[in-house]
């Protein structure tokens, strides 16, 4: 609204993704996945969490108990809006998966294709397979919560001693330096998939969302790194046979995915090098941050019969102009300087060029997960020790965990390999790298050759095509290491006061901001 510059009253109509009342509710009290102290870890955890698991795999779409969870929700929903000035609207609840397959949808709206939607739960289903034909979704199947692939990979997060909802990327990175074969063969006997369906096998079933404890007496005597092999390998074989078999039933081969699970890059590619996958696209909040996108542009249609236009830009956030930045800057307590400058692209590839890192804060920011150029953090992806770098200072990740990049995407043919052209706009697709890739940036080639890259046009974000462009002239190399500008376990940085912060705590060398650049006052 802010953005928009449109106040309660200009808002006649409301989208809703609905989810199961007792979600959050669940989440607040047994901070599960939030607060490792707080992780479930015996049998007595699971009888008090399971009321809620019991009560979560009670609910199918045709329950009774599903309509008033529902109905409730709804009443909690509508006296929340109306504490914040929105009384008197129509408010339209959109179902969780609908809704993911509305922002899938949003990619290619007059495409003929397969929409499928994976994660942890929504409206009692985890997941959906579903075709667009003509503008119009038709669902074919729907995966109940019990068989949830989102659990799975979340319980598999919290036995390796991350944060489930938060750390499954941790998961992925880990899998590479791992033996799948130690433990594939003891968690894929739980799964089987009948058609369009994905079934979750007895005793793991019961256990619902509380997995991890299952899963932590089952692979007990397994290493970190199998165990995160095996997992990865089973989450890809199971959605492989999903896909092949929902291509097979309709004669489709072009997807669009969405939902939480989806923003596993490995699967990603995996899906997008079967043989029968034309090609493969993904919205870049396939997470439930996309739930209120998909909601709105369902309820717009519908209301209005507008067909939207095809997504293309994902900076939807807030930006500050340069005389804001300016008064950030002098109202700051912390010791810095800054100059301004006519060419912050040139001015700062040079000092990455020199192997210095810094904060890049540009623009609107971006929505979703991944730091596609307008609050990054940007360093030389030619220098092996970046990633070090950046891990001792802001980032504190895990060494095992890689680093993304942005290219030119002119420059793509030379860097990775990608023969269908599978678009790599937004770091939710990983692709091989080519030898001249792994020789001139191994900074953002992980150690199984894979790359997670930002593939980038001038039309798409002139100013950071601008810096990459620069970096190029410089260094022969059209590749940064981009990488979210936050510290390990924040939000990305939002506002000019929140970068300046991490310039200082986070041990960086420059901030870009607006036309301004930023350095620490060591005088």
């Amino acid at each position: 609204m802010m953005i928009a510059g449109i106040e309660s009253e200009d808002i006649d109509n409301i989208a809703y993704g609905t989810n199961e009342l007792l979600t959050a509710i669940h989440t607040n009290i047994f901070k599960r996945g939030y607060l490792p102290k707080n992780i479930l870890k015996d049998k007595k955890d699971l009888m008090r969490a399971n009321v809620f698991e019991r009560y979560r795999n009670a609910l199918t779409k045709k329950s009774e108990l599903m309509k008033a969870d529902l109905y409730f929700s709804k009443k909690l929903t509508e006296k929340s809006l109306r504490r914040m000035g929105f009384a008197g609207r129509e408010m339209y609840f959109v179902d969780h998966h609908l809704a993911h397959a509305e922002s899938a949808r949003f990619i290619a709206p007059r495409s003929k294709s397969i929409i499928i939607t994976i994660d942890g739960q929504g409206n009692g289903l985890s997941g959906t397979v579903s075709v667009l034909k003509g503008g119009e979704i038709e669902r074919l199947s729907e995966i109940y919560v019990y068989s949830s692939l989102g659990h799975f990979y979340g319980g598999i997060t919290e036995v390796l001693g991350y944060k489930s909802a938060y750390d499954e990327c941790k998961v992925m990175a880990l899998a590479p330096f791992g033996d799948h074969s130690k433990c594939y063969d003891t968690l894929i006997r739980y799964f089987y998939v009948d058609r369009l369906k994905i079934v979750k096998r007895d005793p793991m079933r019961k256990y619902g969302r509380c997995v991890s404890l299952f899963l932590r007496e089952l692979l007990s005597e397994n290493e970190k790194k199998d165990i995160a092999a095996g997992a990865q390998k089973v989450l890809e074989d199971i959605v492989y046979e999903l896909v092949s078999n929902s291509i097979e039933e309709t004669g489709i081969k072009n997807l669009l995915l969405s939902g939480g699970v989806f923003l596993n890059v490995k699967l990603n590619k995996t899906i997008s090098e079967m043989d029968e996958v034309k090609d493969v696209r993904i919205f870049p909040a396939a997470g439930d941050a996309g739930i209120p996108i998909g909601a709105a542009l369902l309820v717009n249609r519908n209301l209005s019969n507008i067909r939207t236009n095809e997504f293309s830009s994902p900076y939807m956030g807030g930006s500050w102009k340069d005389e804001e930045i300016l008064e950030t800057l002098k109202k700051s307590n912390y010791r810095i300087k800054w100059e301004y400058s006519d060419n912050i692209e040139g001015r700062s590839a040079e000092m990455l060029a020199k192997g210095m890192m810094g904060g890049w804060f540009q623009g609107r920011m971006e929505m979703g997960p991944r730091a596609l150029g307008n609050r990054t953090v940007i360093a030389d992806p030619r220098d092996v020790n970046s990633p070090t770098r950046l891990n001792t200072t802001i980032k504190r990740r895990p060494a095992f965990q890689p680093f993304c990049q942005s290219m030119l995407k002119e420059n793509e043919k030379y860097y990775l390999i990608n023969p269908k052209g599978i678009d790599g706009s937004y770091m939710i697709m990983a692709f091989e790298s080519t030898e001249r890739g792994l020789k001139e940036t191994p900074a953002v080639v992980h150690i199984d050759n894979s790359i997670r890259p930002q593939l980038l046009n001038r039309n798409q974000n002139q100013k950071f095509y601008e810096l990459l462009k620069e970096f190029y002239k410089i260094t022969g190399v059209p590749v940064v290491l981009n990488t979210s500008l936050n510290r390990s376990h924040e939000p990305i940085v939002n506002r000019p006061d929140e970068a300046i912060y991490d310039l200082v705590h986070g041990k960086l060398d420059f901030l870009a901001m607006g036309n301004y650049l930023i350095k620490l006052n060591h005088s």
